[in-house]
């Protein structure tokens, strides 16, 4: 409760949101969950779009891992 984006402190925060706006407690979290995917995390930056991009464009060792993994599941579905 001490943490400002705990999740006990987030849920009050969009409850009182919700009630003084009249906005649905789903929109506000989505407002909010917009809002900090564009802040850098403090530690990796923007670590995930940057695994994302290396997918997308087959441009990494995460592209590698998918299509292995991908790989692995169809041979097991196949037995």
């Amino acid at each position: 409760r001490e943490w400002d984006n705990s999740i006990y402190n987030l849920t009050r925060k969009i409850l009182q949101q919700s009630s003084e706006s009249g906005k649905t407690t789903h929109e506000l979290a989505q407002e909010l969950a917009e809002a900090r995917m564009r802040e850098l995390h403090p530690i990796f930056g923007h670590r995930g779009r940057d695994v994302i991009q290396g997918i997308v464009t087959r441009d990494s060792v995460w592209s590698r891992w998918v299509d292995e993994a991908a790989a692995a599941a169809v041979a097991e579905e196949r037995g």
